[in-house]
Parts: C-alpha cells; sequence; structure tokens
C-alpha cells in the first residue's frame, strides 16, 4: 500500500463497506475512550486514512462480491470502477466516461419508468450528437443495472467531447434547484450550451492562429534560403518546412495519438479516420441551439419525473420533478 491508494473495509456482518484514500505513516493515534466492543490498536506501524464514504450493502451487490477473502489484505484494483461508481456519480476509467444513478428506495422500478429512464438518457446523447453535427455513438453506450430492488443504474459512453457534453447536460437536469423563485425552469442549458460553444471556439482559433504561424515561418525561411541560392540549406529547410506542415495538419486535425498502431474498423475507416471525426465539432448557429434546448427540456423533464417516482437519486441527492 502507498499514500494516495483506495482502501475498502467491510464492517463485522457485510452490511456496510467503509472507503477511504490511505494518507503516511503516523507515530501517535488519539484512541476514543477504551470500550470492550471496539479494542484499541497495539499495532506499531500505522497508516492514516481519508474516509470517504460508508457504501451500504444494497448499494452494489458486484462490489461486495469482489471481497470474498476473509481476514486478509487483498488487491482489487481490477474491480477499481466497482468501487468508482460508488464513490463518484461521472468518473473517466480505462477510457470511458461512467455515469451512475442510484436507486435508494426498495419500491419496485416499473417498467415504464425503467424505459423512460434510459430512453431519454439516450435521446440527451442523440440531440447533442445532432446538435454538434456528429454522427450517433448510441450504439457504442453501454448500460448496466442492478435495480429490482435498491441499486443502480450505470450509462457507460466512449470518452470523446460529444459524450462530456451530453453527461454535462444530464448533470444540469438530475442535480441542484429545478426551479426559480418564481416558478421558472432554471436548468442553465442554455448557459452551459454557450459556453462550450465559446470554448471550443477558442480552441479552434488557438490551433488556426497557432498553424498559420507555423506555416508562415517556414515560408519566410524557405524564401530566405531561396534568395541566397543556396540549394543544400534551401533543400534542408524545405524539408523542415514540410515537417511543420504535416504536424500542422496533424494539430488541425486533432490527432492526440499520432504514434498509435492504425486498425481498420468495422465501419469501413481506420481507428484515426474515426477518433478525428468524434473529435471534431461543429459550433451550432443560435437558432439551432434554440431548438435544442427545447427538445432537452422535453427530455429531462420525462427523465426526471420517472426518476423522482422510483426513488432515483445523483450523486447522493434525490432526483426531484422539473418543470
Amino acid at each position: 500500500m502507498k499514500e494516495g491508494d483506495f482502501v475498502v473495509i467491510p464492517s463485522v456482518g457485510g452490511k456496510e463497506i467503509a472507503a477511504g484514500r490511505i494518507g503516511d505513516f503516523i507515530e501517535k493515534v488519539y484512541h476514543k475512550p477504551q470500550s470492550e466492543e471496539y479494542a484499541q490498536c497495539d499495532f506499531s506501524h500505522k497508516r492514516a486514512v481519508e474516509w470517504m464514504k460508508n457504501i451500504e450493502s444494497w448499494q452494489d451487490i458486484y462490489l461486495f462480491k469482489a471481497l470474498r477473502a476473509q481476514q486478509t489484505i487483498s488487491d482489487i484494483t481490477g474491480e477499481a470502477r466497482l468501487l468508482c461508481r460508488n464513490l463518484f456519480p461521472v468518473y473517466i476509467y480505462r477510457g470511458k466516461i461512467h455515469c451512475t444513478l442510484q436507486k435508494r428506495t426498495y419500491e419496485d422500478l416499473s417498467l415504464v419508468a425503467n424505459v423512460d429512464i434510459q430512453y431519454n438518457l439516450l435521446q440527451i446523447l442523440n440531440i447533442t450528437t445532432e446538435l454538434y453535427g456528429m454522427e450517433s455513438v448510441k450504439n457504442q453506450v453501454v448500460i448496466k443495472t442492478a435495480v429490482g430492488s435498491p441499486g443502480f443504474i450505470e450509462m457507460v459512453l466512449p470518452n470523446i467531447p460529444i459524450s462530456m457534453i451530453a453527461v454535462g447536460i444530464l448533470i444540469k437536469f438530475v442535480s441542484g434547484k429545478t426551479k426559480t423563485m418564481d416558478g421558472a425552469t432554471a436548468t442553465g442549458i442554455s448557459a452551459l450550451i454557450s459556453t462550450v460553444n465559446t470554448l471550443f471556439n477558442d480552441y479552434h482559433n488557438r490551433k488556426k492562429t497557432d498553424a498559420e504561424a507555423k506555416e508562415i515561418e517556414a515560408s519566410a525561411r524557405l524564401t530566405e534560403a531561396q534568395a541566397e541560392k543556396e540549394r543544400a540549406e534551401a533543400e534542408k529547410i524545405k524539408a523542415e518546412a514540410d515537417r511543420i506542415r504535416a504536424e500542422t495538419a496533424l494539430t488541425q486535425m486533432q490527432l492526440p495519438g499520432r504514434y498509435e498502431q492504425i486498425k481498420m474498423m468495422s465501419s469501413g475507416k481506420t481507428n484515426i479516420q474515426e477518433k478525428e471525426e468524434q473529435e471534431r465539432l461543429n459550433i451550432p448557429c443560435s437558432e439551432k441551439s434554440e431548438k435544442a434546448i427545447c427538445a432537452y427540456m422535453g427530455c429531462g423533464k420525462k427523465l426526471c419525473e420517472a426518476a423522482a417516482s422510483s426513488g432515483i437519486s445523483f450523486g447522493g441527492k434525490k432526483i426531484d420533478k422539473i418543470g
């Protein structure tokens, strides 16, 4: 174990799991008053722990199954996602975005409510892909559920900008206040889309400016070499200019892994081409954004109503009706 690692400890009887983050070694421990029920620890080596959450047994049966070993310390790094989904409502793990809704009640989850929740989750993603001119990624979305009684609904999406925006829209609906003092809906969807558009505009402008500056510099150096009629030097600088142009083209295509292995995908495109298409977003006009906001509101209302009727929560807070 080392500082920063996560640790999970099941309680006696297995009704809860205490989850925390390991700290540094400590020399002195201040105990609570001695009692027969909780004996003091006399071991020499002790570590501080930042206890983050007590996870109840009903919350995730799969996490409890990972803790089968008795009276020993086990490495469960391979099951890290099980702990993450119980600590964080949204997290990124092995190149995927995970978003989890919790069901805390013992009431049955009706088929209609279950369908409404999952359908509108997918619709929020579909609206986002249409808004930014992307191909649908719905076939890449995975749903993991265990909600016959208290449990969870986990949505797993590809880790691309369009998924992050869709999850941001979802969080706006299912967390925080949903109404202003005068009763009007206050989801902040319009502000979120505006912020995203501004960020992407700034990002693309910076990339374009950097690319143009590099190309101008390369052209100037080539012109200078040609003026001096130094063929050898000119060829060398021309090669450098070609290299810079190639790097510029890669920058414009936003390919983060220039050296990753190229593979043919089932779509008939290479993995590089698919990644490029997934990360290239077209900034929508205001009219298109307004139309998308209306669609978001319809999906958000149905999603929240279904979640509220079924005792679904997000980040430890119950989801209320919207609108």
